[in-house]
């Protein structure tokens, strides 16, 4: 940021009291050298960036569902998060999930599942997050 900012390396007190200074450049040619340097680091910041950018994308997808098309299909096994505990049960020592459910019925264009307990005949729909 400092190079961006300021066109030139940080230099730290130290620095100039052990190395020697670098060579004075010519006023003549020093806003065009200054300008290509600048716009060459200007440039390999972007890139920079753009990488990185498409890196964190890849890695929030692995992480995180987006939708619900292709992530359920009919047949498939899945819990449920139980949100809120019995009263007078510790939510510490109770189950975080509910099931196994399967999936019976995956609707187009809404983000609801139909799935039923293994135990029950009963139906549910639950929203797919």
């Amino acid at each position: 940021p400092f190079e961006l900012c300021h066109g030139r390396r940080a230099r730290l007190p130290v620095e100039s009291s052990v190395f020697s200074l670098p060579e004075a450049v010519p006023t003549t040619n020093y806003r065009t050298q200054f300008q290509t340097v600048m716009m060459k680091t200007r440039e390999g910041v972007d890139e920079e960036i753009a990488l990185s950018q498409v890196h964190q994308s890849e890695q929030y997808d692995k992480a995180h569902r987006v939708g619900t098309s292709g992530h359920c299909q009919v047949g498939q096994w899945v819990l449920l998060t139980e949100s809120a505990s019995k009263k007078g049960t510790s939510p510490k020592l109770s189950a975080k999930f509910s099931g196994p459910y399967k999936i019976v019925e995956v609707p187009t264009g809404c983000p609801n599942v139909v799935i039923r307990h293994t135990k029950s005949p009963r139906e549910y729909r639950r929203e797919y997050t």
